[in-house]
This record gives C-alpha cells, structure tokens and sequence, in this order.
C-alpha cells in the first residue's frame, strides 16, 4: 500500500460516549464542526497533494487520536463519527461505502499535544 495523503487535525477528538450527561444539541453541533472541518481539511490535503481518486478506488483511511489520556476500543471510532463523515463528503463517497476501510489508533504524545492525524492509503 502507498501513503498518498496524510495531515493533522489541529483539534482534540473526545468521544461523547464518556460525559455523563449528555447534551444532544452541543453533541449535535460539535459533530457538524468535526464535519465542516474534515471537509475542509481533507479538500485543503488533496488540493496541496494533488490527489483526486478514481472512484472505484479501495481507500484505507487511518484516524489516529494523539492525546495525553486513551479512549476504550468502543469510544474511539464514536469519537471520529463527525470527522469520519467530512473525510467521506470530501472524497465525494458515503461513509459505509465499500471504498473505505477505517481503521482507527491512538498515542500519547509528551508534549500534552491534543490533535489527530489522517493517513490516506490506496493499493499499489
């Protein structure tokens, strides 16, 4: 596999899954901002890379969390939901597509640096 896109998003990633009380409409609106921001981000990437896939292209699209503290196994991809879905709008595919494999990791970082990173892979 060839890494054909990678970036940071300047941002930290927090599952909603883990408040305790849950406030649908700040939960809502921070989804749409992970969204727009994704959008943005991953069009800003390929623009700069001048990648534009073919589109029955297989893509492998690693989401790395960086933050001081870990999330369990079941937070972490509720945690990219609003991110995941701008990385899909920008690639101009749905989400569930099967053109995407996620795959999702975290690190901790020594300098308290709360971010995450995209990696875009395709085959060959």
């Amino acid at each position: 596999m060839k890494k054909v896109l990678e970036f940071i998003i300047p941002f930290e990633i927090v599952s909603a899954a883990n408040k305790k009380a849950l406030n649908f409409y700040v939960d809502h609106s921070k989804r749409i901002l992970d969204r727009e921001s994704g959008q943005k981000l991953t069009r800003s990437a390929m623009h700069r890379e001048e990648f534009y896939p073919a589109v029955n292209e297989v893509l492998t699209v690693k989401l790395i969390r960086i933050s001081p503290g870990k999330l369990d196994d079941d937070n972490l991809p509720f945690a990219f939901k609003g991110l995941r879905d701008g990385i899909a709008d920008a690639l101009w595919r749905k989400n569930d597509s099967d053109y995407f494999i996620w795959e999702y990791d975290q690190d901790k970082h020594i300098n308290d640096c709360k971010c995450a990173i995209v990696e875009i892979w395709k085959e060959g």
